[in-house]
């Protein structure tokens, strides 16, 4: 163990400080030179656009001055980061702080009809069109006998409540358009539209909710994004996609 010590410290005492091509290395006998790079700076995580904003506006940390080209990169829907330019001599890119949220997936969802009703309620915001599909919904006779429904393919007739004792048939769409909750707080998802399928369960009905999402659906929320900052950022900084 002392030899092996004895020899270690020896090949430290042989490495030096050489500069290469304008860079420096740290160079040993019989290895690799090995670049010597300035530390990365750590970085902040909000958990809103927020935040995001104003740690960028109000710079508290001169980030602005150790990269003052620093611009916002929407990376995606759930993610913002605040990084720097290429920084010699090692062409570095820093992270000096980011927004992020959960992501939150659009899927299919089947469920049985007051699940549905409690789904829609709270993964969806209240427009017009949600309000009159939970009011179709919450009147469709639940019990496992008026489980009949006529379907040509488009929509679909079922049995809902009328009054106090009465039923009748009503038509359910077969497409709506939701909006749905989740992502940054400050921005309003897309609209998004879902086709909606009653089948027969059990106990009651069960109901088929899958979106159907367009190719630049993301894209238009990452562009909502880039416009919050732009408008809500105090001085000058880019935004990309």
């Amino acid at each position: 163990m002392i030899k092996e010590a004895m020899e270690w410290l020896t090949t430290i005492r042989q490495g030096k400080l050489e500069q290469i091509d304008g860079r420096e290395y740290w160079t040993m006998p019989g290895r690799l030179p090995e670049p010597i790079m300035a530390p990365a700076p750590g970085s902040l995580t909000f958990s809103s656009l927020t935040g995001l904003a104003d740690f960028v506006e109000n710079d508290p940390d001169k980030a602005s001055l150790f990269s003052p080209e620093a611009f916002l990169h929407v990376v995606d829907e759930a993610t913002v980061h605040y990084v720097t330019t290429l920084t010699p001599p090692w062409q570095q890119r820093y992270l000096l702080a980011q927004a992020s949220v959960a992501k939150r997936q659009l899927a299919m969802h089947r469920k049985g009809l007051s699940e549905m009703i409690l789904y829609i309620r709270t993964h969806f915001e209240g427009t017009g069109e949600r309000t009159q599909l939970l009011d179709v919904l919450s009147a469709i006779v639940s019990n496992e006998k008026s489980q009949q429904f006529v379907d040509d393919g488009v929509s679909q007739q079922v049995t809902v409540k009328s009054g106090v004792a009465s039923l009748k048939r009503m038509d359910v769409p077969g497409q709506v358009c939701l909006i749905p909750l989740g992502g940054f707080g400050e921005i309003s998802q897309p609209p998004v539209d879902f086709v909606l399928r009653l089948v027969k369960g059990r106990e009651e009905p069960e109901v088929i909710l899958s979106p159907v999402v367009s190719p630049t659906y993301m894209l238009d929320y990452m562009e909502r994004i880039r416009t919050w900052l732009i408008e809500n950022i105090g001085r000058k900084v880019k935004v990309m996609l």
